[in-house]
């Protein structure tokens, strides 16, 4: 069975419609750690290159701030576009023998065994029109979302009672648990769903300091025996400044092998700690989105 809606009732289910400019930045925050950790990346070996050979070049920090800045309007750009497609699509919702299929959606595919209710309810204020809400179940050592995971709207009484008698018979074939509920008035608004900006926050903070520290580990685990000067990818001057900072700062070589051993050790352990915290706060308050449907025959 296949149920199609017309993209001019996208208004009733759409979070991009319903919350407008909120959703949008929610969207894009999930970004802003990516692009900021990766640009600051940069920035510092622009800094160090300049410092090395005693020559700050303002030209060069302007281009990066102007490429950051680039690179958010770009991916803000490509964001709004994806918002409206998807607005202007219409929904459909397919039903399968072993899956549902909706879309337009970035997980178009359902299994039966992720389905954990069809939720029907009225539009406010509008009368004939009933929207159908999707929930899934969790994944293991996951709580099941109170949040829909789909939603779309029904034209008519009878494509309701169509589709109701098609989610019936799968109930009772006894292939799958899903619960069926008819609601006589519209659910309470859902407020919008958590986005995981502080799981990427910290998560990219982990990789930053990892991109430190596995380096120099690497580079010093072997025993410090590095100094050959036709390997080094470093000029003469970049060599000598480099030189004089360690000696003005250290004991001996062996003295600042040490101490950036211990650091790149240091540094690598508390990004890695980091990046496990912020893939669980990720799981943890994982954002839902709402997407559309689509549609073949029911049970067959």
């Amino acid at each position: 069975m296949t149920v199609e809606q017309k993209p001019e009732l996208n208004r009733f289910v759409d979070p991009s419609i319903v919350l407008g400019w909120q959703y949008r930045w929610g969207q894009m925050k999930l970004l802003l750690p990516v692009l900021f950790f990766s640009w600051l990346l940069v920035v510092e070996i622009a800094l160090i290159k300049a410092w090395l050979v005693n020559k700050l070049h303002w030209e060069i920090l302007a281009i990066l701030v102007g490429l950051g800045a680039g690179i958010f309007l770009v991916n803000l750009a490509a964001l709004e576009t994806r918002i409206r497609i998807r607005q202007r699509s219409k929904r459909v919702i397919q039903i399968e023998e072993k899956r549902i299929v909706i879309k337009p959606a970035r997980n178009r595919f359902v299994p039966w065994k992720r389905v954990r209710k069809f939720q029907f309810e009225p539009v406010p204020d509008v009368p004939g029109l009933m929207k159908l809400k999707l929930f899934l179940k969790g994944r293991p050592n996951q709580k099941s979302s109170e949040r829909a995971f789909w939603a779309m709207v029904l034209e008519n009484t009878s494509a309701m009672r169509e589709l109701m008698g098609c989610l019936q018979k799968k109930k009772t074939e006894g292939l799958t648990d899903f619960e069926l509920e008819i609601l006589e008035r519209s659910a309470t608004l859902e407020n919008p769903a958590p986005f995981v900006f502080l799981g990427m926050t910290v998560f990219m903070a982990g990789w930053y300091l990892m991109v430190h520290g596995l380096p120099i580990l690497f580079a010093f685990w072997g025993g410090g025996h590095h100094d050959s000067d036709e390997r080094s990818k470093l000029s003469p001057e970049e060599l000598a400044r480099l030189r004089h900072f360690i000696l003005s700062h250290f004991s001996s070589p062996e003295e600042f092998r040490h101490f950036f051993l211990a650091l790149s050790i240091a540094v690598t352990v508390a990004g890695v700690a980091l990046m496990i915290s912020g893939s669980w706060l990720m799981k943890r308050k994982a954002a839902i989105e709402s997407v559309a449907t689509a549609g073949s025959g029911c049970g067959s």
